[in-house]
């Protein structure tokens, strides 16, 4: 038995050995290659970053944005507004019934609790007969 032990244990020392030294080398496999491919990776990202600098600019490629008038400008406040009315409307509506279901709920809830609380005064006095008795 302690033949077979030993073979057993040197066996696998002799197994972790080479699976550490395959890790190894894997290790210096893999930063060579990570190396090798670092650089590739980026120089295609700057390559054309700077051939905007090399045209001028024409005049004639500017785009120009329009100033609103003071009219359409007061006409979009209104617009806001009137959707931020629409909304506080809508808003109070849905709450208002959110609280009537939630009022609701409440009120079983505490139906069920006095039926439970019925049931389980009407247990106590059964108990209290049965041990009189």
């Amino acid at each position: 038995m302690k033949k077979f032990i030993k073979v057993f244990v040197k066996t696998i020392a002799i197994a972790a050995s080479i699976a550490g030294i395959a890790y190894v080398i894997k290790q210096i496999l893999d930063k060579k290659a990570e190396n090798e491919d670092f650089d590739d990776d980026f120089d295609d990202d700057f390559d054309d970053d700077f051939d905007d600098l090399d045209e001028e600019e024409d005049e004639g490629q500017r785009e120009y944005i329009n100033i609103p008038s003071g009219e359409q400008v007061k006409e979009a406040c209104s617009d806001a507004a009137e959707g931020i009315k629409d909304a506080a409307k809508s808003a109070a509506t849905h709450t208002a019934e959110a609280a009537g279901k939630v009022a609701e709920d409440v009120k079983d809830a505490a139906k069920k609790v006095a039926e439970d609380m019925k049931d389980a005064k009407d247990a106590v006095s059964d108990a209290v007969k049965d041990i009189q008795e």
